[in-house]
């Protein structure tokens, strides 16, 4: 519908800057020219790299579920989506430590459904040296502040699992914030990279990304232990110039206006 166009969109951008699981309603118009209200599910899929690649998502008729049964079959598609993408959704009230959970994160954490998630039901699983970071993490949420977080679970099997997450403030209850959020799985992400990080350091080498326009640069560690810059620091083509051997720097010179130009 045309009065909800920019809200959607804005709906959608702000999806797609966090990256993180959202909903919108809007009317779309059917076959015969009416207009019939639809709420917008998104769910992110990240790739090797932990950029998002995809995102998996249902559009639900929601004129249309006046019964139990499509009721539970729109839930059903949002949980398969969430399973996919090995994420899992939350509404927390970390003040009054109340909190509504998705299927999916339930089987994340390896927790019983049918027992209420507690802050210190999360708070035992997590590693011991991630523990501080955790309690920063809902320190900030009690103050009311949107939070994003990456940290490391010791299931009750023993599973190590790395988890990453964010979470906004949706609305205040009684003055107290209210945070929707979403948790992802991302230990076979991290696994592929420490793999390729040790195979990279075994084979001394060393991989990137470069936007040489804006003189962005994304370099895999291996890279900058070659390079033997600091680990994390900003990386420009001048500085890689620079400790180009003299007598190379014609060729280092032509490769750069051959990738300029495409």
């Amino acid at each position: 519908h045309p009065e909800d166009r920019v809200r959607l969109l804005r709906r959608w951008h702000s999806f797609i800057e966090a990256g993180q699981t959202g909903q919108a309603e809007a009317r779309l118009r059917r076959h015969d020219g009416e207009y019939r209200q639809f709420i917008f599910s998104a769910v992110p899929i990240t790739g090797e790299s932990g950029q998002v690649v995809k995102w998996c998502g249902i559009n639900s008729h929601v004129e249309d579920l006046n019964n139990e049964a499509e009721l539970r079959r729109a839930y059903a598609h949002f949980s398969v989506a969430q399973r996919l993408s090995a994420t899992g959704s939350f509404i927390s009230d970390l003040s009054a430590d109340e909190h509504t959970w998705s299927d999916e994160l339930y089987r994340i954490f390896e927790l019983d459904p049918a027992i209420e998630p507690r802050r210190q039901s999360v708070g035992d699983l997590i590693h011991p040296h991630d523990l501080q970071a955790y309690d920063a993490m809902i320190e900030r949420g009690v103050a009311g502040n949107d939070v994003d977080f990456e940290f490391r679970i010791l299931t009750a099997r023993g599973a190590l699992k790395y988890l990453r997450g964010a979470a906004r403030v949706s609305e205040h209850i009684a003055g107290r914030p209210v945070l929707m959020g979403a948790v992802q799985d991302v230990t076979q992400l991290r696994q592929a990279h420490e793999h390729l990080t040790e195979a990279q350091r075994l084979s001394k080498t060393g991989s990137y990304t470069a936007d040489l326009v804006q003189d962005y640069h994304a370099w895999s560690d291996e890279f900058y232990r070659i390079c033997e810059f600091e680990l994390g620091s900003p990386v420009t083509i001048q500085k890689l110039r620079e400790i180009v051997v003299p007598d190379d720097v014609p060729s280092f010179e032509g490769a750069m206006a051959r990738a300029f130009a495409g």
